[in-house]
């Protein structure tokens, strides 16, 4: 009968978890008293409570994990046996590495601390972050380890980035390095960092140097 009700509509089993906790508070200790006198009237009562929360909950589960179980089976049945690429798959490959045409800039931070009568400098303390590092300041790097890849070139030198968000020399100003830095130099404001960055396009492109070098060699093979 259980199952009938639970099938026909939603929520079956939990209602009759419900019902059957109420009967048991009256039947249970009706039951309990009429096997062992007044003394059985406490665990009648005892079990009769025990059933009125229990008996909802393993309802309620059942109805949760049916329904889980049906939302499965009906993602399963609405996927199709096979799957077509709709575009062809990226390609990622290392640091400044973009598609041809285009460019990237490699960065690194310039870190310094306030120190009273020296002021800033770049000798940071033994806890501290690397002088040149990336932006979590866990990797060093210095300007002159930092190369482009195999197929790539620099095109200009390195500059300081400039915005709104730095001062007029690029700086931004925290209390710590792991702090909120901001444009403007406070009082306790005691570190600073600065990004710099540099330009690189892939060799490829024809627009540098070694590309003219090249239609250059070739011309003279030709004419050899």
């Amino acid at each position: 009968k259980l199952q009938k009700a639970q099938k026909t509509k939603p929520g079956g089993m939990f209602f009759s978890g419900v019902a059957d906790g109420i009967k048991g508070v009256v039947q249970d200790p009706y039951s309990e008293v009429k096997k062992h006198g007044a003394l059985g009237l406490a665990p009648g009562l005892m079990k009769g409570l025990v059933g009125l929360v229990m008996k909802p909950s393993v309802g309620l589960a059942y109805e949760v994990s049916n329904d889980t179980s049906n939302v499965r089976k009906l993602m399963k049945d609405d996927q199709p046996d096979e799957f077509h690429r709709l575009r062809p798959p990226r390609q990622f490959l290392g640091p400044c590495v973009t598609p041809a045409g285009e460019s990237k800039y490699e960065t690194s931070y310039e870190n310094q601390r306030f120190y009273v009568g020296s002021g800033w400098r770049g000798k940071l303390h033994p806890t501290d972050r690397y002088q040149w590092s990336d932006a979590s300041g866990m990797q060093y790097r210095p300007l002159k380890r930092i190369v482009p890849p195999q197929g790539w070139h620099w095109e200009g030198d390195w500059e300081v980035e400039i915005s709104a968000s730095t001062d007029p020399e690029g700086w931004t100003y925290a209390m710590d390095f792991f702090g909120r830095y901001h444009a403007e130099r406070l009082a306790h404001h005691f570190v600073r960092r600065r990004k710099w960055k540099r330009r690189c396009v892939p060799t490829t492109q024809g627009t540098g140097v070694a590309a003219a070098s090249s239609s250059s060699s070739s011309s003279s093979s030709s004419s050899a």
